[in-house]
């Protein structure tokens, strides 16, 4: 029986420990050892503010980015600065709620669809809509945009227009027998799918049964496989004409088969997302583990089930069956939309200063605390790594959540097929007649659901708020539920009768 390790990131908690992320994070940040370890342990805690912040229902919430020292939150409501504050953030006024701003995007995007237009997204610090034109289009390419809006009646005020470059999916020759084959593809023969052939990618994370990877990499059926003996490709990429590397007829002596596609979301109709997933055979056990190559095995921590999404301006490192690893640059964007004429990939993260060369597609993003971001889709032409230090450009990823979402999955984690454990403050302060309760952390192998009752009145966000008589004993329960069982854990206190912080 083999075992199949998947490729990505560290544990959480244990940033430090992997010297090449470590040396990664200095490198683009400009910082030395002990600034970059500060750095890293302040990101983490960024990370799980955020998800607070996320679950906090902001009213005019607009957007969150880490400045370096702390988390920021952009509101358009005043009356959301207490709670930003109460939650250790440091809350920014602005004109327009994330909700506008999609809005505005929504309708401008599909009005200027014949303008010129290759990406969107929103700037949470600039509160606008960034358009993206053709780099080579120069000034021409940004007025066509610039027209565009002024004929449609929109405030130029609202967006940004920059110059962009084509994203093309990395997939293509690798150095040898590390990663995935699509066989299907590289046995057709006839010429006009020979863009198809040798159609390497790299395997993303482990889930039930098999593995999640970029939707370009595979069709329904696809026969994946490893070359077990070396091979050689030859390739070229069309990054003016925004084509996938075309192969040659590769030299290929022996497969070891490793599973079949089950489904892609890349090749359905536009709007869609490049998320996919194969179904490994009998005789290979997935597992929550990453093939860091320089950092080396990593196991899928099972905090937060691996989940945390890491926010904007924090670091996130990639792994890949080509370039091997740690890639690492810093969050630039969310539900980024790149545009292929009249096709639409959506809700990309963006990636400011790592890189991405053909046949990395589909393998791991994480954060440096270990926490699964995503699998990768491709980057700016030319695919090149290490990145270049004088002209860094930007690479995408598919958000990991979409992928599960999408086709019911559980990403493995160390903490395997057990109910979740939780570490709750409860109470964690309370006054004349009320308490507040907090989910500090849990552990679990899948998304959680959780459940806060006292007597009759119930919650299921982090934070639970309840009014009690003075005096009185108080029970609070909190039931959190994954796909494998259900923990219950019961807290007793006495209701406060004046403003309390508990230890």
């Amino acid at each position: 029986m083999a075992a199949l390790a998947i490729d990505g990131t560290a544990y959480a908690g244990e940033p430090t420990t992997k010297v090449d992320t470590l040396r990664s994070v200095m490198a683009l940040y400009g910082l030395n050892e002990e600034q970059a370890i500060a750095r890293m342990a302040r990101e983490a805690e960024a990370a799980e503010t955020w998800m607070r912040i996320r679950d906090a229902g902001l009213v005019g919430y607009a957007g969150a980015w880490f400045d370096g020292e702390r988390l920021r939150v952009a509101t358009r409501d005043a009356a959301d600065h207490q709670r930003i504050e109460a939650l250790d953030a440091v809350p920014v006024a602005v004109e327009q709620s994330l909700e506008q701003l999609e809005s505005i995007r929504s309708t401008a995007t599909e009005r200027l669809a014949a303008a010129g237009l290759i990406s969107s997204h929103i700037d949470y610090a600039g509160n606008r809509v960034v358009l993206g034109y053709d780099e080579a289009a120069g000034e021409s390419g940004r007025e066509s945009l610039a027209q565009g809006l002024r004929q449609h009646g929109f405030d130029p005020a609202r967006f940004e227009l920059k110059p962009a470059r084509h994203a093309v999916p990395s997939s293509g020759p690798v150095r040898g027998g590390d990663g995935t084959r699509n066989k299907t593809w590289e046995m057709l023969k006839d010429t006009q799918n020979a863009k198809y052939r040798a159609f390497p990618c790299s395997v993303g994370v482990a889930i039930e049964g098999g593995y999640a990877t970029a939707g370009h990499c595979i069709h329904e059926g696809s026969e994946m496989a490893i070359a077990t003996t070396p091979y050689q490709t030859y390739s070229s990429s069309n990054c003016a004409a925004n084509q996938p590397t075309l192969y040659a007829e590769p030299q290929v002596t022996d497969y070891l088969t490793l599973g079949s596609g089950q489904e892609t979301l890349f090749f359905d109709p536009s709007p869609t997302k490049d998320s996919g997933w194969v179904a490994t055979d009998s005789g290979w056990t997935p597992q929550a583990q990453i093939n860091g190559y320089n950092d080396g095995m990593l196991s899928v921590p099972s905090l937060w089930a691996g989940l945390l999404i890491a926010p904007i301006n924090t670091t996130v490192c990639r792994y890949g069956q080509s370039s091997e690893g740690p890639h690492c640059g810093a969050v630039s964007a969310f539900n980024v939309t790149r545009y292929y004429g009249a096709t639409a990939i959506v809700g990309l993260t963006e990636v400011a200063g790592s890189c991405t060369v053909d046949s990395d597609s589909g393998g791991p993003w994480v954060s440096v605390a270990g926490q699964v971001q995503g699998t990768n889709y491709g980057g700016a032409c030319p695919h090149e790594c290490p990145a270049d230090p004088e002209n860094p450009l930007p690479t995408w990823f598919q958000p990991i959540t979409d992928t599960l979402d999408a086709f019911g999955k559980t990403m493995l984690t160390s903490h395997g097929t057990n109910a979740p454990t939780a570490i709750a403050s409860c109470p964690m302060i309370g006054g004349p007649g009320y308490f507040t309760c907090r989910l500090d952390s849990w552990q679990s192998q899948g998304k959680v659901d959780l459940t806060w009752s006292k007597g009759t009145a119930t919650g299921h966000d982090l934070d639970f708020f309840a009014t009690c008589t003075p005096y009185t004993n108080v029970t609070v329960q909190l039931a959190i539920q994954n796909g494998y069982g259900t923990t219950i854990s019961n807290h007793q206190f006495i209701c406060p009768h004046e403003a309390v912080i508990y230890p």
